[in-house]
């Protein structure tokens, strides 16, 4: 896609990120299918998504675009191919994803509280810095006992008690 650097820049640029800025929120997007794509540069991109250990990875299918160099590309790769790639890229990142809000158990957290929960009404839904609204997942919170909950805007601290595949539980704290 005419990126101008390649995989070693990338691997390189996240080793720096990770040591210049601890705790720091990697996210990212990758298309899949695009034409020529072949079954080894596929692999090596689970392969960096294993390793990289990113927060969030979005998977988007190749599509033709009018107008531009890659709709005149020739080695297509089948539809049915394309859709197998982001499912499998899409399952490796759970995958991950699960593994990195497990290590967080514990840990506490500055949550910007959004409101009350869908999920329950004995809930509220906030977010982390490191989640993005309406793409990543959400900061669920309980409070002590006899605590008032806080209006929808305002930060709290929250330890965190559960981690899910995208999601983390946490108890604010008084």
């Amino acid at each position: 896609m005419r990126r101008g650097y390649g995989e070693r820049q990338v691997r390189d640029l996240c080793e720096r990120f990770r040591a210049q800025v601890p705790g720091g929120t990697l996210r990212t997007t990758f298309i899949v299918g695009h034409p020529g794509e072949t079954d080894a540069a596929f692999q090596r991109l689970c392969d960096f998504v294993r390793e990289a250990d990113l927060d969030h990875v979005g998977a988007f299918n190749f599509s033709r675009e009018e107008g531009t160099v890659a709709a005149l590309l020739p080695k297509r790769v089948p539809q049915k191919e394309v859709d197998a790639r982001r499912r499998e890229l899409l399952r490796i990142q759970r995958e991950v994803s699960k593994k990195r809000l497990r290590s967080m158990r514990g840990r506490m957290l500055r949550v910007m509280v959004e409101g009350p929960s869908d999920e329950s009404e004995y809930l509220l839904m906030g977010r982390h810095e490191g989640q993005a609204p309406e793409i990543d997942g959400q900061v669920y919170l309980t409070l002590p006992a006899g605590v008032a909950a806080p209006t929808a805007g305002t930060f709290v601290d929250a330890r965190v008690t559960h981690a899910a595949e995208y999601d983390l539980a946490a108890e604010i704290v008084a």
